[in-house]
């Protein structure tokens, strides 16, 4: 399903695009569900979650606050920008100030948890590639790992608290300018779950 305000999401050869606007307050987002009637919560059995894409833009003035998240879960995503307290797992790239970086997050219980900025990205029109992946620990911590640009895989970060343990069923792909005019955008190569 999608949900998209001021935004775009595109389907070409090179996977999805997902696009916030130049619109104040602009979002768009891709969720994809295991099934629609039941739920089957995707956090029990330690699974890995592993995903490939490129940040293609992120500008705006110096006040920009845009976001992304990557994961499973689903952060609301609205023209106030995501609500990181709402049950997930995953990685969030936040622009904030002219500087975008990336950060490992979890909810539970409505408090988030995440790492301090894990590393730096690029912006428009270069674009930076990532592969990220995490995986979940029982119910204990969960360990996430990123790649840049075909660089080394990263040591495991890892989160202990808030780990998520509701049900849930959802993947979600997403981008929000929050309430400041700019673009932001990622393009989703691949995605897999196991466990």
């Amino acid at each position: 399903s999608t949900n998209i305000s001021g935004g775009t999401i595109t389907y070409d050869s090179n996977g999805v695009i997902i696009q916030s606007t130049g619109v104040s307050g602009s979002y768009a987002d891709l969720t994809l569900r295991t099934t629609v009637s039941t739920k089957q919560n995707l956090f029990p059995g330690s699974p890995v979650f592993s995903a490939i894409v490129a940040l293609y833009e992120a500008s705006g003035n110096a006040s920009h606050n845009a976001s992304s998240f990557i994961g499973l879960g689903t952060p609301t995503n609205a023209a106030a920008g995501h609500t990181y307290t709402l049950i997930h797992a995953g990685f969030k790239i936040l622009n904030q100030s002219g500087v975008t970086s990336l950060y490992a997050t979890q909810a539970n219980a409505g408090v988030e948890t995440a790492s301090s900025a894990l590393t730096t990205l690029s912006t428009s029109p270069s674009a930076d590639v990532l592969e990220l992946i995490f995986k979940v620990n029982g119910t204990s911590s969960i360990d996430y790992y990123w790649r840049k640009n075909g660089g080394s895989l990263s040591a495991a970060t890892n989160l202990s608290t808030n780990v998520p343990s509701a049900t849930e069923n959802t993947f979600q792909f997403s981008v929000s300018n929050n309430s400041t005019a700019g673009a932001f955008a990622i393009q989703m190569g691949s995605m897999s779950y196991e466990r």
